[in-house]
């Protein structure tokens, strides 16, 4: 079995495609980050209103959420975000579903009360985006998986320098169930570079950028939030 060093190592080596810059992020890419930061906020803290690239807006749902996820509906309401927070290294509960991830098992719980609630209350749904950043893209990718596996919902993931997760989150081939999963790295990015290695670059569509100037760090989510 490859070890973790291995695989960081594997990933980081990896041959990048060509590299995708943070202006060419669409609206609902810079929505998802956005959201996602939004995840990191204590509930009461949150943005009330999100607007990305100027036209693309959303409004926090107060009514649904938890400690370690927000929820934003479209204007339209045809499309519902769910932002999961990443580690906070003061968290106990993160430092141990982080430590899991080194030992080559993910135990993370599935928020299965949340997505029900989201699939009762909005019946019209087209879309559910699933999002997140590091631990917060393997908690998007196992909820998107229940939600389409159990509920039907049509999912996307769009993630964050994500933590692995298992392959089977995202597409299973004897259930017919593959989720759209669209995920945001940076080169040398070390968290997120075991998960490239395992899926390998054709099975998770990914565009990788550069550490963004004036940004202290590959793995933080200011890589990928608007600068004004």
């Amino acid at each position: 079995m490859m070890t973790i060093f291995k695989t960081i190592e594997a990933g980081v080596r990896a041959p990048f495609r060509e590299m995708s810059k943070y202006e060419d992020m669409n609206q609902y890419e810079v929505m998802c980050a956005l959201v996602s930061n939004e995840s990191y906020s204590q509930i009461g803290r949150r943005a009330s209103n999100l607007t990305a690239k100027g036209s693309l807006q959303a409004t926090l749902d107060t009514s649904i959420g938890t400690w370690d996820a927000c929820v934003y509906t479209s204007k339209d309401r045809s499309c519902v975000l769910v932002g999961f927070k990443g580690t906070e290294p003061t968290n106990a509960n993160d430092l141990a579903r982080d430590a899991g991830i080194v030992m080559c098992y993910t135990p993370f719980t599935r928020p299965q009360e949340l997505m029900k609630e989201i699939h009762s209350k909005h019946p019209l749904l087209t879309t559910l985006m699933c999002t997140g950043h590091s631990l917060g893209g393997a908690k998007a990718a196992q909820a998107g998986e229940w939600a389409a596996k159990y509920l039907k919902m049509n999912v996307r993931l769009e993630i964050f320098n994500s933590a692995p997760f298992a392959f089977s989150c995202v597409y299973d081939r004897a259930l017919g169930h593959e989720i759209p999963c669209m995920h945001h790295h940076v080169k040398y990015d070390l968290i997120s570079a075991g998960l490239q290695s395992n899926f390998g670059y054709d099975l998770l569509k990914q565009k990788t950028y550069d550490r963004r100037e004036g940004i202290d760090g590959y793995h933080t989510l200011a890589n990928f939030l608007p600068t004004n």
